[in-house]
């Protein structure tokens, strides 16, 4: 898992000169803010997509970040934290930039109502169950892939990267072998709860490709 700390919470907005899509994002003191992927490197196979962690824990506070995610790559870039240190917006550009992300066509695939939703050549289906205890919850999912030859094959979530919850909204960018997967993740307990928003990346054909069972 990605851990960040923080040490007061309040929302509010990222201090950067105007570049690429997350200038402007507002970062909620409480929940989440709206998923977005917002750039793509072909070369790289990497998306750029905001991120996020929040609670209502009066001794920790929200951050937000800029998650640089491809298959073997994982980078978070912590763009807005109020009561601690942030990274300045330039360099994060600067390092967006460098890894060749660019602002591309990327289509916005809504998952949160269980249904099978078309993905170019596939199919995608997120579900997600609750569990909760005497004082705590938890949420567990999975993510399904309808592959050209109609078999479905199941995506292997990471629990460890993404905390998991209601809401999941699928990226593809104009092009792309590779597909990105957001999740506002939510867990508590003891009146504590935590809020996420990471980003998982998969390539569907690899995928499909699994020997069958």
């Amino acid at each position: 898992m990605i851990v960040w700390l923080a040490l007061a919470a309040c929302g509010g907005d990222a201090k950067a000169s105007p570049g690429y899509g997350w200038h402007g994002t507002r970062w909620p003191h409480a929940e989440w803010p709206e998923p977005s992927c917002f750039a793509y490197s072909p070369a790289r196979r990497t998306y750029a997509c905001i991120g996020s962690r929040a609670t209502n824990d009066s001794g920790e506070a929200a951050a937000g970040a800029v998650d640089l995610v491809g298959a073997r790559r994982r980078e978070r870039h912590v763009v807005w934290h109020l009561g601690g240190a942030a990274e300045d917006g330039a360099a994060v550009d600067a390092r967006m930039r460098a890894l060749g992300l660019r602002a591309v066509r990327i289509d916005r695939i809504e998952l949160s109502d269980g249904s099978w939703k078309r993905a170019g050549r596939y199919a995608v289906r997120y579900q997600q169950r609750l569990h909760e205890g005497d004082a705590s919850f938890e949420y567990s999912a999975s993510v399904w892939l309808r592959c050209p030859d109609r078999r479905e094959v199941e995506v292997g979530l990471d629990d460890g990267d993404l905390e998991q919850g209601e809401r999941a909204v699928l990226f593809a960018a104009a092009g792309a072998r590779d597909v990105a997967l957001s999740i506002q993740g939510a867990d508590g307990g003891e009146g504590v709860e935590y809020w996420t928003l990471d980003t998982m990346v998969f390539d569907p054909r690899a995928v499909c490709a699994r020997p069958k069972r």
